[in-house]
């Protein structure tokens, strides 16, 4: 494999089994939103880790082509390139998803969330909750409630 996205991939027999089907991206909705990223944990965290938040769907197809090149059954074509211009833009998508996420600077509250900052290798926020001084975070959650 030439891409170290690719080779992740590969290496996870969920992402394999969807990319065998055609359909890396799983998204029920038409928009997608916080429960889609935890959904695509898998896909999304090999592709932040070796290309960041500033990734083009450019890169992204290539990627996608050779993954999906090489996870199809024998026997079977490969898909259209439209196919996989369309899986891009929905992963490119989910991208922009996660870094409105992560630019908010708060501590997440959904497991899968805190895996995607953690297996990207972006350091998680602090956390309220164990800070020293609880009378502060009390203060400036009352302050900001208002």
């Amino acid at each position: 494999m030439i891409s170290p996205v690719v080779e992740e991939w590969v290496g996870n027999e969920t992402v394999l089994s969807r990319g065998g089907v055609g359909r890396l991206v799983l998204a029920p909705n038409e928009f997608l939103g916080r429960a889609d990223l935890v959904t695509n944990e898998e896909v999304l965290v090999p592709l932040l880790k070796h290309c960041g938040l500033r990734v083009t769907v450019a890169q992204i197809v290539e990627h996608m082509e050779l993954f999906l090149n090489y996870a199809r059954p024998k026997g079977k074509p490969n898909l259209p390139r439209k196919a996989c211009r369309f899986q891009a833009w929905k992963l490119k998508r989910l991208v922009s998803v996660f870094s409105r996420v992560a630019k908010r600077s708060h501590y997440p509250r959904e497991r899968g969330i805190r895996r995607i900052f953690t297996g990207a290798g972006i350091p998680l926020p602090s956390d309220p909750r164990h800070l020293p001084n609880k009378a502060i975070y009390i203060a400036s959650y009352i302050f900001f409630s208002w």
